[in-house]
């Protein structure tokens, strides 16, 4: 339970998923702040894995500070695999709608879609397509079914079980919003 060793960045990646999973975000982010260090340019991929990691549990944790830590380590590591890169933006989206930045949410979701539907990245798209149907949603209620809808087939299609049943709360509130149901 201590801090992983000096070339241990697998545990460390391990033990900042166990901390995020238990909801200890900023433990976890402190643990990637450690390994990275250690690793610096060395291995740019596992580095992006690592904030990617601490990115994702900020944002299920509403830490908006942390997650936007998160992905400005990401973009200083450059050079993303297309899938990371996908994931980045729809995570930069996310969080822009947690901060309340609606605009610049709808902007960097529609970006994120795009870049995820390049990547192949499934879950990305996913992310994207809720954010949208967020931002949509306070403009028009159908543009916003239409966007939930799409990530719920999405979903669907793929197995994503969390991601389906996201959209679908989605679109239980623009019923609600909507017809009162």
């Amino acid at each position: 339970l201590g801090p992983p060793p000096q070339d241990g960045p697998v545990a460390a990646e391990l033990l900042a998923e166990v901390l995020a999973a238990a909801g200890g975000v900023l433990d976890a982010a402190e643990i990637v702040r450690g390994a990275l260090d250690v690793l610096g340019a060395l291995n740019p991929t596992r580095s992006a894995r690592l904030s990617v990691l601490v990115v994702r549990a900020a944002v299920a944790a509403e830490r908006w500070a942390v997650a936007e830590d998160g992905l400005a380590q990401l973009q200083q590591t450059g050079g993303l695999h297309p899938a990371l890169s996908a994931e980045s933006a729809a995570r930069t989206a996310q969080t822009a709608i947690g901060r309340g930045d609606v605009e610049r949410a709808r902007r960097l979701a529609v970006e994120a879609v795009a870049l995820a539907n390049r990547a192949d990245s499934v879950e990305a798209a996913c992310a994207a397509w809720e954010v949208l149907g967020r931002a949509e949603r306070l403009r028009a209620l159908a543009a916003a079914r239409a966007a939930f809808q799409r990530g719920a087939a999405l979903a669907q299609e793929h197995g994503l079980a969390l991601w389906r049943l996201r959209a679908t709360h989605e679109l239980g509130t623009i019923d609600l919003l909507g017809e009162g149901r």
